[in-house]
């Protein structure tokens, strides 16, 4: 069975295939990874993928999709319908440059396997575990209550590098993702903490051709005298500012540190004021830890260049960062001298490992199927998960404390009335969810009520091909379950 990935951007198509074992896991090693231009566009460049990598005799068993922005609802990989992707393309203006070649991927992967699960996983999901004062930009509430909050962004990058070296191992730690876009994140015990990037992709450390942060005023400024609308300021700070504004060649770091060694200073000063970033970044993300225990650098630029790793370390001394010049140029794994107060590491980042294991999670097929511990994000207030033991839901001899009455309108419906009901409760995040019904019935009722407001519960069914339907609060029927369905295609 063959496992697809898609991370589609606006000039290229990156892609893998996971042949899963016996039991529905996923191997550490990918069979077959595609990158390639497209030139003609993203769909064009997917069904040329698609064609490469599916064998021609049996499709994919599912393809998961990078997808930059999961925006404040999406915080957990799910599996695409008409109204995942509707709320998906209402994101578009929050990540204007990579939202829209995700889509375009996710709609060319649906046409050609109808039929297949297609499972969306987020950039943003990872730092769905900032406190609210990291989230929260210095805006009119009016703004904040309409979503307009600090989501940060790679958090597929993150979990695989808190996934490869271990929460433990990191301890405080801030990880750079160094790319043409790039980020930087400060973890303890394997979690988000606070990142640089904010309400979308632009925000933070200078990028390639991304300004990142910059004086609201000098926007304003460039708006009056430049005549600039929204449209011509976004693409200001998008496409034409960060490495490439700077220099006014190139927004590769390659080619800059060409041109610099010939003398070009522009070039010289991008490379100067983007390392100053990044220093300053991981200085800044050192305080929300209290401290620092390893500093990780990874993506194109942070995997490959010696030049900028030593140049953000240089300034960092007085926090106990120093690096072994040797190791460094060798590119080796930790470059930091033996013995340092801040281990240093260099780790290729893999999006696309962390897509495969996310999607087999969700597969129908292999519906207990766990994420190994390195790939599963941690709960910001952790809740011990435990299916109960099968118990009669009319039997009252249930601590009230253990247990919420679940809705008499479920307890005798349609064809359960008169049989042996059983529930189990699980509870995920604030949810308590219930299934009742005999457990052979594949479309047994379940019931998820609000842990936060008892009066709020959502009836629904699932039934064998992973559909289903559902009365939520007010009567209005839904189709949507997200996570709810997901999980509880697997509790029995």
């Amino acid at each position: 069975m063959d496992l697809l990935t898609l991370n589609c951007g606006s000039a290229t198509v990156k892609a893998a295939r996971y042949r899963l074992g016996p039991d529905g896991g996923v191997p550490a090693e990918a069979t077959r990874r595609v990158l390639v231009d497209a030139p003609e566009g993203v769909a064009a460049a997917v069904a040329g993928v698609l064609d490469e990598l599916t064998d021609t005799t049996d499709g994919p068993v599912a393809i998961g999709h990078r997808v930059v922005h999961g925006g404040p609802g999406l915080t957990d990989p799910v599996v695409i319908d008409d109204d995942v992707l509707a709320e998906l393309t209402e994101l578009v203006p929050l990540a204007p440059i990579h939202q829209p070649p995700a889509l375009e991927g996710i709609r060319g992967a649906r046409s050609r396997f109808p039929t297949v699960p297609q499972v969306a996983c987020f950039d943003t999901a990872f730092h769905h575990t900032m406190g609210e004062v990291e989230r929260t930009l210095p805006l009119p509430r009016r703004l904040a209550d309409a979503g307009v909050r600090r989501y940060g962004f790679h958090g597929l990058s993150y979990e695989y590098v808190v996934g490869h070296l271990g929460a433990d191992t990191l301890g405080r730690a801030v990880v750079a993702h160094l790319g043409s876009g790039a980020s930087l994140c400060a973890v303890r015990d394997g979690r988000s903490v606070s990142t640089t990037m904010g309400f979308t992709p632009t925000a933070g450390v200078v990028m390639g051709t991304r300004s990142g942060d910059v004086d609201p005023g000098a926007l304003v400024h460039a708006m009056r005298t430049e005549g600039l609308d929204a449209d011509g300021l976004e693409h200001l700070v998008d496409r034409e500012s960060g490495l490439l504004g700077i220099s006014g060649r190139s927004n590769d770091l390659r080619a800059l540190t060409e041109a610099a060694g010939a003398g070009d200073h522009h070039a010289a000063l991008a490379i100067d004021v983007f390392c100053r970033s990044v220093r300053h970044a991981v200085a800044a993300l050192s305080t929300d830890l209290g401290g620092l225990d390893a500093l990780v650098f990874t993506a194109g630029i942070g995997e490959r260049s010696p030049l900028v790793r030593a140049r953000v370390v240089e300034g960092l001394a007085h926090l106990g960062v120093t690096l072994d010049a040797a190791a460094n140029a060798a590119g080796a794994a930790v470059i930091s001298p033996p013995g340092a107060a801040v281990v240093v590491h260099v780790v290729p980042t893999d999006e696309e490992q962390v897509i495969a294991r996310r999607t087999a999670a969700l597969l129908p097929t292999h519906p207990t199927q766990a994420l190994p511990a390195d790939a599963r994000p941690v709960d910001p207030t952790p809740v011990h998960t435990a299916d109960l033991p099968p118990t009669p839901i009319r039997d009252r001899n249930i601590p009230a404390a253990a247990w919420v009455e679940a809705p008499e309108a479920l307890l005798t419906s349609g064809d359960d009335i008169g049989r042996p009901l059983i529930a189990y409760k699980r509870r995920i995040g604030r949810w308590l969810l219930w299934r009742a019904g005999p457990a052979t019935r594949a479309d047994a009722r379940y019931v998820a009520i609000d842990a936060d407001d008892l009066a709020r519960h959502h009836t629904f069914r699932l039934f064998p091909d992973g559909s289903g339907d559902g009365i939520g609060p007010s009567g209005a029927r839904h189709t949507r379950f997200r996570a709810w369905k997901e999980d509880l295609l697997g509790s029995g």
